[in-house]
């Protein structure tokens, strides 16, 4: 009897110092030491991480309080970006054990292709953070979340955007790019969609460069490159809206079976095509060019749809 009063003793002790010292649920001690979630840097080219000190007794509390910091007006460091104003999460459900299914608004799919995948990125790994979120799958205006508004993204986890070394967080994605590329007569712009590997490493503005630079695939026999053989993208920046392009010299060198205005604007509509740029400047070896053959070279060009060559 004894030995059984010193056990029950010893279990109310113990209850008593669970009291006094603020004893917290399983769930509140996994996060004592910060959780990470994810923003867009300032350029809008990759992730920052940022820790912090998040606690909730429940997989609900703590959904919300991490929905709170990324949707939430603040101010962030200089180097962090909030993420676009139009976003709005207007609620989440849970799935299967360990998915989280968020619901956003139209207002989704008006992000540029490389800011969607970018604000995709942060919000799954940051939600992948709390202990017990595995999985998430964004749904727009009650339906499954589409790549290029045909293909259903699924569930994603932490896993599908791989971190490399470093503070930034880069990852490995699928994204679809639409370029221009002359049509057979070389008198009008087609269409063309390619799938590419974004990892961080190139700006989507690069990847489209590379594109027109390197090509249709042979097997498409119905446009042709644009792009003068020898063409080299020398560097490429976006500012204020404004994509700044400098080629080495051969850009000038013009194939007499595409017309100039082809040239040009395959690259002017391909960049603009992102959703970010508003107008393209060409520079040739750093510099301005006053023309290229009969066009004037020095002015901010905006798209042109009416050299796009439509379905009959």
């Amino acid at each position: 009897m004894k030995r059984m009063n010193r056990f029950l003793g010893g279990i109310l002790c113990l209850f008593i110092l669970c009291l006094l010292t603020g004893c917290k649920t399983k769930q509140e001690q996994s996060f004592e030491n910060g959780l990470k979630l994810y923003f867009l840097n300032k350029e809008e080219t990759g992730l920052l991480s940022v820790t912090k000190q998040i606690e909730g007794s429940s997989l609900e509390e703590l959904v919300d309080k991490v929905s709170q910091e990324l949707f939430q007006p603040r101010k962030l460091g200089k180097d962090k970006k909030l993420f676009p104003e139009n976003i709005s999460l207007l609620g989440y459900s849970f799935g299967q054990a360990g998915q989280l299914i968020l619901e956003f608004d139209l207002n989704y799919y008006s992000l540029a292709k490389i800011t969607e995948i970018l604000c995709r990125a942060a919000i799954v790994k940051s939600f992948c953070s709390i202990d017990g979120i595995d999985d998430v799958e964004f749904y727009v205006n009650g339906q499954p979340l589409l790549l290029a508004k045909e293909t259903p993204v699924g569930m994603m986890s932490s896993e599908d955007f791989v971190n490399h070394t470093g503070e930034d967080a880069a990852f490995n994605q699928t994204m679809n790019l639409t370029v221009y590329f002359s049509n057979t007569e070389g008198t009008a712009l087609k269409e063309y969609h390619r799938d590419v590997l974004f990892d961080g490493t190139l700006s989507a503005e690069q990847l489209v460069i590379r594109l027109l630079i390197q090509g249709p695939a042979e097997a498409d026999k119905e446009v042709q490159t644009t792009l003068p053989k020898g063409t080299e993208l020398l560097k490429v920046n976006v500012k204020d809206g404004i994509c700044y392009v400098d080629f080495n010299e051969k850009f000038l060198e013009r194939d007499s079976e595409i017309s100039e205005e082809v040239v040009i604007y395959s690259v002017v509509n391909s960049l603009i095509e992102l959703g970010y740029i508003n107008k393209v400047q060409f520079l040739i070896n750093g510099e301005q060019k006053k023309t290229y053959q009969t066009m004037d070279l020095s002015v901010f060009f905006e798209r042109n749809l009416s050299i796009i060559e439509t379905e009959s």
